[in-house]
Order: structure tokens, then sequence, then C-alpha cells
């Protein structure tokens, strides 16, 4: 089972991943968490600190932003998968992203078939 944690401060987004990956969740492929900032997604990784989650995380939140939630994941060394989500298409910002360690980058309106693709789902 794949452990997936999406940090993200809209309330939607928790709806539109339940919704979309829905069988992958009913089969037992996929046990989404949420997050609705950053500093959320780090208390459920330090309480779960036993297991590797996907990560999922929006750039721009109030408060602590993905980017320094992406740094933070990779200063402790963790073998979290860490992929960056933006509403803006920013080749810059894409490949600041990468140069931070993230494992990729998707776009809003998120393409859950390339997410699935990506995760190997």
């Amino acid at each position: 089972m794949m452990d997936v944690l999406v940090v993200d401060d809209e309330l939607m987004t928790q709806r539109i991943f339940t919704q979309r990956l829905r069988k992958e969740v009913a089969s037992g492929k996929v046990n989404l968490h949420f997050a609705e900032s950053s500093e959320a997604a780090i208390s459920l990784l330090n309480l779960h600190h036993d297991r590797d989650f996907v990560i999922l995380s929006d750039i721009n939140m109030p408060g602590m932003g993905g980017m320094e939630l992406l740094k933070r994941i990779r200063m402790e060394g963790s073998k979290h998968k860490v992929f960056m989500i933006s509403a803006y298409s920013n080749v810059e910002i894409a490949q600041k992203t990468l140069a931070l360690g993230a494992d990729g980058y998707f776009t809003k309106p998120l393409v859950f078939d390339s997410l699935r693709a990506t995760l190997e789902l």
C-alpha cells in the first residue's frame, strides 16, 4: 500500500483527490492522508515517522509554503518522494523545485492519469 500525503490549503483538494482516486483507495493500493498546511504535514510525518510517504504539496500556501516544506523534508534526509503542485506553469519554478530535490512537478488542474502513471498506480 502506498501512503500518499496531499498538502494543500484549499479544502476542495481533499474532495477531488478522494473522488478521483477512489478505486485505488478501495482496492487498497493507496492510503490517502491530507494536511491543510506545511506545519500540519510535518506533524503528520513526525507522527508516522516509520512510513515512507509520497507527498504531493502545493507550492503557494499561507505560512510555510511548499518550497520550505520540501527543503525541510530534504534536510531531514527522509526517503519520502515529494512532488510539487502549482497553479502556475512556470519553468523557472519547476526547475527550482527539482534543484531543491523534488521528484517531480505538476500543474493545476491536476491530470490524474498523469499522476497515476508517475506514481505507477
